[in-house]
């Protein structure tokens, strides 16, 4: 249940974005949406352990703040599959969006975790 649940807040967080930034964030349909949002959830699962070990001692060296770097570089792979019907203007925007996807999804997750 939560991978189909991490699946919706990504669906909702890049519609939101997206409408947020239309210049810097293109996001061709609610379809298009829902497909990086599957495959977002995808690679966080999977590739996103593999760069966190890899760059370890420089997460290590900046306190954990590369992870925002290393989120934004997973946005940027999944813009890469997804093809031009997903893109971000620059790797600056890439890494906005990646450092509010993290905020709300923290946000959104103590809000339910604390309603257990």
């Amino acid at each position: 249940m939560k991978f189909f649940s991490r699946i919706l807040l990504n669906l909702i967080l890049f519609m939101a974005f997206s409408g947020l930034f239309p210049a810097q964030f293109f996001l061709g349909s609610w379809t298009v949406a829902l497909v990086a949002s599957v495959i977002l959830t995808i690679l966080e699962i999977f590739i996103k352990p593999i760069l966190s070990l890899l760059f370890l001692p420089i997460n290590l060296l900046t306190f954990g703040l590369f992870n925002f770097v290393i989120n934004a570089l997973i946005l940027e792979l999944t813009a890469w599959f997804i093809g031009s019907n997903f893109y971000f203007s620059s790797f600056g925007v890439a890494f906005v969006i990646s450092l509010l996807m993290s905020l709300c999804n923290y946000a959104i997750s103590s809000y339910f975790r604390d309603q257990k």
